[in-house]
């Protein structure tokens, strides 16, 4: 029975919260809406300089001093790194990480999550060689009023893309037919977040953040948050 390829268009949000998709609306003739386009191009602004630089595995320069990961191997927090923001910034909301394409996505979660308090940029070169902003915003200290939608989208080998729902992972053809589907969900109900995550710990970090940032880029999700998700196989 080959119902894969109908979830997309329908909506991938939709059938992350297991609700319905609108009734008279047929996969076949969904088009594309203007929230998923490209924002017209503007001027970009400048950059902020990285606090924090990723580099060989387990290791990173934390506010111009090298530390290496010190936690437990199978965990997120990076003790070294919580202690050089404490101590070089303190009070700050927001920390800016450096994050090479060919990192391991492992270190980047492993960053962000010890940095979950603030709202972390991580900024990496995209396909062009040009140095691209990624904003993983904290959590919200209220969740918001009535149903929401969430998803969890994961890069694998060759930047094939698998989505986590109810009823197992589902496939879909491109990042541009992901943020279709995402904006044909959000305009039935409201994105808390969308996880972007790697299919092992090995995974390069670059298809990763090219699938998370386009999300962002796009709007397909409105105000929903884009953070990463944990591999689904640590090897």
């Amino acid at each position: 029975m080959r119902t894969r390829r109908t979830w997309a268009p329908i909506s991938i949000l939709l059938a992350a919260c297991g609700a319905p998709g609108p009734a008279a609306q047929s996969p076949t003739t969904t088009s594309t809406p203007p929230s998923a386009a490209t924002p017209a191009a503007a001027a970009p602004e400048p950059l902020a300089s990285p606090q924090i630089q990723l580099g060989a595995p387990n290791h990173a320069t934390a506010f111009g001093e090298p530390i290496a990961f010190d936690g437990i191997a199978e965990g997120l927090m990076w003790p070294s790194l919580a202690r050089a923001f404490a101590a070089k910034a303190p009070g700050s909301s927001r920390v800016v990480l450096a994050a090479p394409r060919d990192a391991r996505t492992l270190d980047v979660l492993r960053a962000v999550w010890t940095l979950r308090e603030v709202d972390v940029e991580v900024q990496t070169l995209g396909p062009g060689n040009e140095a691209r902003p990624l904003v993983l915003a904290k959590r919200p200290a209220k969740r918001p009023d009535g149903p929401t939608c969430h998803a969890a989208v994961f890069v694998g080998s060759e930047g094939k893309l698998r989505v986590a729902l109810p009823g197992g992972p589902v496939g879909v053809q491109s990042t541009a037919e992901l943020v279709s589907s995402l904006a044909a969900g959000a305009r039935h109900c409201s994105v808390r977040w969308i996880a972007v995550g790697a299919e092992t710990t090995s995974e390069a970090w670059g298809g990763v953040f090219d699938v998370a940032y386009t999300v962002q880029a796009s709007y397909a999700v409105g105000i929903g948050r884009v953070v990463l998700g944990e591999p689904l196989i640590r090897k």
